[in-house]
């Protein structure tokens, strides 16, 4: 009963906040950058894209920076990383202010963020809006865009292709591959979930006659349906190395607020993720845990103290998944983000934390940026910028963020409220 009677207070508190967003947006100013136009976007069950993880997609890269119209002609493999593969550089100098904020969109309720990446180079942005006509939880079918620091040009970009044939959503139940047009969905009046690994043949899904969980391959054979009371997932990140997943379920309170678990890719282990660690993780709208690039190990940020509200409560913690252990790696928590050689993990310090009913956690806060190592214990902390502005936000999507430690970049929504861009912590660098 607790959960709900915090749900209770929760509703209530997104509701006003959802009101005063509303009331607040009336005064942003578009920047008369923004040559695309930002299509107004229709919520739904929200997918989360993790930021830590390198992703292969089959997509169309024949944009040029030189040409804003994208063609779709071939479509190569290509590897979308989040920052260069090379071991963190920690400056002993501190990033101050002044910054720089380079705004992309402008959010509202209805306008949400999917998917953020930093390419390789960490120069190029790649970032995902859902569509008004695709109430989808399928990257097939968001608004794909990339945003060029060195150039300053933001051009559309292609979408990831499913590799799921509409024979086998036909026989899996699920929506089809193309709907024309899709705001009116005439083969599909309810949407289905479909999550693809990045990285092998496994699928996770949930069929549209009813809410059960199911593990299968992309062709729809060795199916298995999960034993633990898990309803239609809203988010599965994957491992690595294909060994795990972690399924995250929408509970009816703030968006973003998740039942997770940990589940073996072959269906043969299944635990609650707070049961198997001791942590409560409940009240954390979208601080999910997240594998690390080698996929031994999950970080996360959770409690002792069961349904705390106090961020003193939380700490940042390492679960080890061979023994299935956890450890107490440090006690900043925010925004988090593993580098890509996987030796640490960066840290918004102040940036994300539980949201007290009781109080007004949603004026702009001073946060700081950290890298923290794993390989000690606790974790050794390196500052990497102080008085980074940041407005908590609770509309879904907005806890996405990167940062690319070659640019010395963070795209995120916090800057303003609602707005997402890129904050340039050394703006004198050359970078427009």
């Amino acid at each position: 009963m607790r959960k709900w009677e915090n749900t209770l207070y929760l509703l209530l508190v997104a509701l006003l906040l959802s009101g005063c967003m509303s009331a607040s947006r009336e005064g942003l100013i578009v920047s008369p950058s923004d040559t695309q136009t930002t299509p107004l976007l229709s919520p739904f069950t929200m997918t989360p894209a993790p930021t830590h993880l390198s992703a292969t997609a089959t997509l169309t890269r024949s944009v040029t920076l030189s040409n804003p119209s994208p063609t779709k002609t071939t479509r190569p493999t290509q590897t979308i990383s989040l920052e260069p593969t090379v071991t963190p550089v920690i400056s002993t100098t501190v990033l101050t202010p002044p910054f720089m904020f380079l705004k992309l969109e402008e959010l509202t309720t209805d306008v949400e963020i999917r998917y953020i990446a930093w390419e390789a180079n960490g120069l190029g942005l790649i970032y995902a809006l859902i569509r008004p006509e695709a109430r989808s939880t399928e990257p097939k079918d968001w608004a794909w865009w990339h945003y060029d620091l060195e150039t300053g040009e933001k051009v559309p970009f292609p979408s990831p292709v499913s590799r799921v044939t509409q024979e086998t959503r036909q026989k899996l139940d699920l929506c089809p591959t193309d709907q024309s047009p899709l705001v009116t969905r005439p083969n599909c009046p309810d949407h289905s979930v479909l999550l693809e690994s990045p990285t092998s043949q496994r699928i996770v899904f949930s069929p549209l006659s009813g809410n059960d969980t199911w593990l299968g391959n992309i062709d729809g054979t060795n199916l298995i349906k999960l034993e633990t009371p898990i309803e239609s997932p809203s988010n599965a990140q994957w491992s690595s190395d294909n060994r795990w997943l972690l399924i995250s379920v929408h509970f009816p309170g703030m968006p973003g607020q998740m039942t997770h678990y940990l589940v073996h890719a072959d269906g043969s282990f299944e635990n609650e993720f707070s049961a198997l660690t001791n942590h409560d993780l409940f009240l954390l709208n979208g601080l999910f845990p997240q594998f690390s690039p080698d996929g031994t190990s999950l970080a996360y940020v959770g409690s002792t103290v069961y349904d705390s509200f106090e961020a003193s409560d939380y700490h940042l913690y390492l679960l080890d998944l061979e023994n299935l252990e956890s450890h107490l790696l440090s006690n900043r928590i925010g925004l988090f983000q593993w580098s890509a050689d996987g030796s640490g993990l960066y840290v918004l310090d102040n940036g994300l934390f539980p949201m007290n009913p009781y109080e007004d956690t949603t004026e702009m806060r001073k946060t700081e940026l950290y890298f923290i190592d794993v390989t000690t214990r606790p974790g050794e902390e390196n500052i990497i910028a102080t008085d980074i502005p940041y407005y908590p936000n609770t509309s879904s999507g907005t806890w996405l963020w990167g940062y690319s430690s070659s640019a010395q970049a963070l795209a995120y929504v916090g800057y303003e409220r609602l707005e997402f861009g890129i904050l340039l912590l050394a703006p004198t660098q050359g970078v427009k």
